[in-house]
């Protein structure tokens, strides 16, 4: 977690189908448990790290 807004995550399979609906669903999660009231964004980050460039990004609102 980065932020009450932000959300980062490194997949064990980074070459999975899907991640940006996996992304969604588990800001969308997070924000449900949490009460977080306002949008929440979930970068989805390689093993190498971010400065390989995110691999998926989604927002819950």
């Amino acid at each position: 977690m980065e932020a009450a807004d932000r959300l980062s995550l490194v997949p064990a399979e980074p070459k999975s189908p899907g991640l940006t609906e996996l992304a969604r669903e588990i800001g969308c999660e997070w924000r449900a448990r949490t009460g977080h009231k306002g949008a929440v964004t979930v970068t989805v980050w390689p093993p190498e790290g971010p400065g390989s460039g995110f691999l998926a990004q989604a927002v819950c609102r």
